[in-house]
């Protein structure tokens, strides 16, 4: 196949009196623009520009601010910034493009950098001393030059997560409230923000749904105008056909008092299956006096009707915490560290495999230590078998 490898470099600068330090962070994401999923992408040359480069293969309002922070706008001379490298792919022969550009502010992960119809588009957060503020650039892959953006996003507040969809993006940033943001990126060289939903709390993983709809995943929030307070674990359902005007429909908060989940900052953990209309996802929530009240897998139907409805739960032995979870036919299957457990999506069991050992588990929130499994001894080989 063919298509093309996006390398990020994100340089931090930090400045202490009296001198000034700048830091890189080589954390780099991957952006494969027509690379088959699970294909193997070799790595850039040793004399390429990236040798050196670590690499790894919103509907009712909430009260409004009572002053609007000042304009900011960033300075590539200040800051942080991204350089991105392109690379082309064409069957699995990595080939140097030998150009780069580079923006104000840092990408937050794969979802922020897309590319389409020969544009990569950008979505990063720029920081210097007390100023902040998001912004959107369209870049033309064949001269990596900036011809569009949108430079000053939301003052004060930074991207919580971001997902581009052909012709529109999205971003949700955070200081209070969870601003949506839907830009329109039909002319990348005059790409405009056209819709704006503002609500308590934020979204740190959207995924695209069907028939217009998009989930997201994140915290419920309870805000003053001092701080800001997460208050458990929060479902989001988008209606994001109108990009004038994108609504939560439906919500769902998991927990009295806290909760948190793996999906919020890894999407392999998050299961979907449009065709059943089915999410799931690891959760873990206790209540207002920090009791764990949950500690497992939770699998939802999602519907404009009813919103998510509980399907089943799961939980693993010795408080595990599951990972991973995946549909085969009408069985669910979870994965944590321990274990891999099967079972109906009534919750009924089938069968429970144990596929790992640990000299510690987690019970009940605490660490709880014990022997340590030694491996099945290996039987010798006789000469010459």
């Amino acid at each position: 196949s063919r298509g093309s490898i996006y390398i990020a470099s994100v340089e931090y600068e930090y400045e202490f009196m009296p001198a000034k330090v700048k830091i890189v962070d080589d954390v780099i994401d991957f952006l494969r623009g027509g690379a088959k999923d699970g294909e193997t992408v070799a790595s850039p040359p040793q004399d390429s520009p990236a040798s050196n480069s670590s690499s790894l293969s919103v509907q009712k309002d909430s009260p409004a601010p009572t002053a609007s922070p000042a304009p900011v706008f960033p300075d590539v001379t200040k800051g942080n910034k991204t350089t991105v490298l392109r690379f082309m792919l064409n069957n699995g022969e990595v080939i140097p493009v030998n150009k780069k550009a580079t923006v104000p502010g840092g990408v937050l992960n794969q979802f922020a950098m897309d590319e389409y119809d020969g544009y990569l588009r950008m979505a990063t957060t720029w920081y210097y001393k007390s100023d902040v503020c998001s912004n959107v650039y369209c870049i033309d892959i064949n001269t990596m030059q900036v011809v569009g953006k949108i430079e000053g996003i939301a003052p004060t507040e930074r991207i919580y997560s971001a997902r581009f969809t052909e012709e529109t993006g999205y971003i949700v940033t955070f200081r209070q409230v969870d601003p949506l943001f839907s830009i329109d990126l039909s002319d990348p060289e005059n790409p405009k923000i056209k819709g704006e939903l503002k609500i308590p709390g934020f979204s740190t993983y959207l995924h695209p749904w069907k028939n217009g709809l998009m989930i997201g995943i994140g915290q419920d929030v309870e805000a003053n105008d001092e701080i800001a307070r997460t208050s458990g674990l929060k479902l989001s359902l988008f209606d994001v056909t109108d990009i004038n005007n994108p609504k939560e429909i439906k919500k769902l908060v998991l927990s009295s008092g806290y909760g948190y989940s793996n999906a919020e900052y890894d999407h392999k953990a998050v299961m979907v299956n449009p065709e059943k209309g089915l999410i799931g996802i690891p959760a873990y929530t206790y209540d207002q006096n920090h009791n764990q009240t949950f500690n497992g897998y939770m699998v939802f139907s999602v519907s404009t009707e009813k919103g998510f409805e509980k399907v089943c739960t799961v939980e693993h032995k010795d408080s595990q915490n599951i990972l991973r979870g995946l549909m085969i036919g009408d069985n669910l299957y979870t994965m944590s560290p321990l274990y891999l457990v099967a079972t109906t999506l009534s919750g009924d069991a089938i069968s429970t495999v144990e596929i790992g050992s640990y000299n510690y588990y987690w019970k009940d929130g605490y660490r709880v230590d014990g022997g340590i499994a030694e491996p099945a001894a290996v039987p010798p080989v006789a000469p010459g078998n």
